[in-house]
Parts: C-alpha cells; sequence; structure tokens
C-alpha cells in the first residue's frame, strides 16, 4: 500500500533496499533508482529505460497517500461484512453467485457477483445481501443484474466515506437493476437489513 517500487524488475529478491527500498514516510518509493539487475531484465531495458528515466512516472508523496489510504479502504470494506469472509465451502456454494455471466445482460470486460444472505444461515446482520461490480473496462459501464430490479442497493459506506473519489461516482437505480461503474473500478453495493 506504500506504492513500493520494483523499477520494473521481475525478480528483485536479490536486488537489495538500495534498490527496493520501504519508505514508511511515503516520500519516496525508489522508482527509477536505475535499471534492474541484467540477467533477468536484460533483454527488456531498451523498453525499461525511458519509462525509469521518465520523471512523470515517478509517484509523487500524495500519490503514495492515495494508494495507502485506498488499500486501507479495501481492508475496511472486507471487515465490513461476514459474507466477504464467509470460509466455508458449503456457504460459499450457496451465497456467492454471478448473476450475469452467461445472460444476455452481461457486459464484456465486467463481472457482477452477489452475496446473498437470505439464503442459508444469515451470517451479517447488517446487511441482507452485497453486490461487487468488477468493471475491468476502458469506460463507465451500466451494468444490468438480473433478479434485483427494485432491489434496495446502496453504495457501501466505506465507497461512500472512502479516500477513492472516483469509485464514489458508482450509482445503483433500484427501478432498473442497474449498477452504474467507472472504467476499470470496483464497486460494492450494499443492501441494508431493515
Amino acid at each position: 500500500d506504500l506504492l513500493r517500487s520494483k523499477s520494473l524488475d521481475r525478480n528483485s529478491y536479490d536486488s537489495g533496499d538500495w534498490f527496493n527500498p520501504l519508505d514508511f514516510t511515503g516520500q519516496i518509493n525508489g522508482f527509477g533508482r536505475g535499471l534492474p539487475a541484467e540477467p533477468d531484465n536484460g533483454a527488456r531495458w531498451p523498453y525499461m529505460q525511458p519509462l525509469l528515466a521518465d520523471p512523470t512516472l515517478k509517484p509523487s508523496p500524495d500519490d503514495i497517500a492515495a494508494a495507502t489510504a485506498q488499500a486501507q479502504d479495501l481492508l475496511r470494506l472486507r471487515a465490513s461484512t461476514p459474507l466477504f469472509r464467509l470460509g466455508r465451502a458449503d456457504a460459499i456454494a450457496a451465497k456467492v453467485t454471478f448473476p450475469a455471466s452467461g445472460t444476455e445482460a452481461a457486459v464484456p470486460g465486467v463481472v457482477v457477483m452477489r452475496l446473498d444472505d437470505t439464503v442459508g444461515e444469515a451470517v451479517d446482520e447488517t446487511f441482507r445481501q452485497v453486490v461487487v461490480v468488477f468493471n475491468a473496462t476502458p469506460g463507465q459501464v451500466r451494468q444490468r443484474v438480473p433478479g434485483l430490479v427494485g432491489a434496495d442497493l446502496q453504495l457501501s459506506p466505506v465507497h461512500a466515506d472512502g479516500a477513492d473519489d472516483v469509485v464514489c461516482t458508482a450509482s445503483w437505480d433500484a427501478a432498473a437493476g442497474v449498477a452504474t461503474v467507472p472504467a476499470r473500478t470496483v464497486a460494492v453495493f450494499v443492501e441494508p437489513r431493515r
């Protein structure tokens, strides 16, 4: 979560602390300290050198802080519901589905995962269900989720109050059963128990 850099090295195990610094102050991440070791990387040096020399690619302390805050949000998301920590194969098989997969609603580059706590033994006192939309596409998507028209979903409070300004723009249209999710974003929607 500190954007620790290995300067494009595919095997930095023996590269040492100078090449692989871990700066807990978040001021540097070591990107561009030099070309990685030749044995594993020499064939790619012509591609690596201009990238490593480009000062605009070096993360700033603000970039490092943003990455840390967003990684902390991911940990808070995981802790926000036992549905993300089912732990048993039978519970996973019962509660986890991919409702758009293999249907006309499927959008290439988008995966919808539903964790339904109304199936089997309830594990979450706060949420009835969680819907996660993974948008790996380069553009915003409107993803219809079969079976969820009228569902009272809202963006997870962790996202709504989190560090990522992009995911905060994700939304749920209950009347249409459609999630709108920005490009290259994972959005978590929850349905509170009433």
